[in-house]
């Protein structure tokens, strides 16, 4: 009884920990926002954006969302350059870990690996930089950055068919892809609007849609 009640207890704690870290890279991210957004006011008044994405695929192997702001009429020279800032979310859920795993290696060695497993949501932090080329409003891109996820080493008892967290790690992936995008003004208000589909080697496809101001 006791021995579940630690475990129990151990299970809160971690899972604390994970969102205290989680929160960490909130701020993060919404500073560096700030910072994009400020550094480039002067540049382009009217040529900020925002744009959600959904997709799926690749090395993460799990469906994500993104949102992403950015400035796409930084000039330098008389060039228009994209500079973006997305915040990917990958969801996992808990389907790979069942709900019953405790929080400790299995107490004994005749126990079946059932190998490395994503946990919960891997959060990130990307940049984007392209240029404006072939046609007005069409821009190719680079992406650049990282994401962090929770990796669990799961197991299963094979007397009792328990299962076990062997041991548990924080692991960081760099991420680096490429973009298209289309930002044109549509209707007869003149409605900023935007399209873009990324490809890169944590999140695979994605594909956005978006407004400017």
């Amino acid at each position: 009884m006791l021995y579940f009640y630690y475990s129990s207890q151990s299970l809160v704690t971690e899972k604390r920990l994970r969102y205290v870290r989680a929160m960490k890279i909130y701020k993060i991210a919404i500073v560096i926002l700030g910072l994009m957004v400020a550094g480039t006011a002067e540049s382009a008044p009217s040529s900020y954006y925002y744009s959600t994405g959904i997709g799926s695929g690749k090395g993460a192997d799990g469906q994500n969302l993104t949102i992403e702001i950015g400035n796409r009429r930084v000039m330098v020279g008389k060039r228009h350059f994209l500079v973006g800032v997305d915040l990917p979310f990958i969801d996992y859920g808990s389907g790979d870990i069942p709900p019953e795993t405790i929080n400790s290696p299995c107490p004994h060695s005749n126990y079946t690996s059932l190998g490395k497993k994503s946990e919960g949501i891997e959060t990130g932090l990307l940049g984007k930089f392209g240029l404006e080329q072939f046609r007005p409003n069409f821009y190719t891109s680079v992406i650049g950055g990282i994401s962090h996820v929770h990796e669990v080493h799961l197991s299963q008892s094979n007397s009792t068919r328990q299962y076990y967290e062997q041991s548990s790690e924080s692991k960081f992936f760099g991420v680096l892809g490429i973009s298209i995008g289309y930002f044109p003004e549509l209707f007869a208000w003149k409605a900023k609007l935007n399209f873009q589909v990324d490809y890169d080697n944590r999140r695979g496809i994605t594909c956005y849609i978006g407004w400017g101001w």
